[in-house]
């Protein structure tokens, strides 16, 4: 994911979006830098809830096309950005129990957060989908 974004060229110019995300988009290498000192795990690649399957037997995980390493935190930050839930950190730091160092989980999560929701938003605004009412103030809310 981190390589994907350091890739990617988006022009602001072209689309009508809130102005803090072009400022997140325009600190990205900042961002990127802090990353590449993040502990690593497995990750999902789409962690969301349209990639969750719930039944008596429990929670199933879906969709694992983009399944590969990334800093501690992503996978969270991608559950997070779809369904803009504020609580989930905590919970998840809890379900850890100390095997990642807490900064580092919630720098990863930050950033992702930030970094995808900003990208996201500028593919949503390209393809004329409105943004959730909520959206550019949760993603705003996670900067660093």
């Amino acid at each position: 994911m981190a390589q994907r974004l350091a890739v990617s060229d988006l022009d602001w110019s072209a689309v009508d979006v809130d102005a803090r995300f072009p400022a997140i988009w325009a600190r990205r290498d900042n961002y990127l830098a802090q990353l590449s000192n993040l502990q690593r795990s497995i990750a999902h690649g789409d962690f969301s809830v349209g990639n969750l399957h719930t039944d008596e037997a429990g929670v199933i995980a879906l969709d694992w096309a983009t399944l590969g390493s990334s800093p501690v935190g992503f996978d969270l930050a991608h559950l997070a950005l779809s369904t803009q839930a504020e609580s989930l950190l905590p919970v998840y730091l809890d379900g850890l129990n100390g095997q990642f160092d807490a900064d580092h989980v919630e720098r990863g999560y930050r950033t992702a957060v930030c970094l995808v929701g900003a990208s996201r938003a500028h593919w949503m605004a390209t393809r004329s989908k409105a943004l959730p009412p909520t959206y550019a103030d949760f993603i705003a809310g996670h900067q660093l």
